[in-house]
């Protein structure tokens, strides 16, 4: 009754809640594009990954600025141009942890370090030039 329900239904909260229970991510797809709420964008995105459909997760994560989600996705791949845009991204929102996240797995030391000053994560910045970059810290 449920794919009935779907194909009568007007009401887009509902169409969409029936696409997702039916894993019919296009057509859930086609209602989140017109809707734009980020979380229908999230919760397809999911549903996405957990699917196996990387590239539509990818573009859902990607309206839905999940960006948690997208370092979930760019790491489990080894997408390093990925990771790179995401830190990029994740510095200018202000995510720091995302994109210092981003950076070490890229092997960005200086530029981990930089971002933990720049944040005024003087401590951990220590604690990185003291453990990564000898040569940046003084003794």
């Amino acid at each position: 009754m449920i794919e009935d329900a779907l194909e009568v239904a007007t009401d887009p909260d509902y169409r969409f809640d029936l696409a997702m229970q039916l894993g019919k991510l296009e057509v859930a797809k086609g209602i989140a594009t017109e809707v734009q709420s980020e979380p229908k964008w999230k919760q397809l995105g999911e549903l996405a990954m957990s699917s196996g459909k990387l590239e539509m997760a990818e573009e859902c994560l990607k309206h839905a600025m999940d960006l948690s989600g997208l370092l979930l996705l760019y790491s489990s791949l080894g997408d390093a141009e990925g990771l790179s845009k995401l830190a990029t991204l994740a510095k200018e929102q202000g995510k720091n942890n995302v994109a210092f996240l981003c950076l070490f797995m890229l092997g960005k030391l200086e530029d981990c370090l930089q971002l933990l000053v720049e944040s005024n994560r003087i401590p951990e910045a220590a604690l990185m030039a003291r453990s990564y970059l000898p040569s940046k810290s003084q003794r």
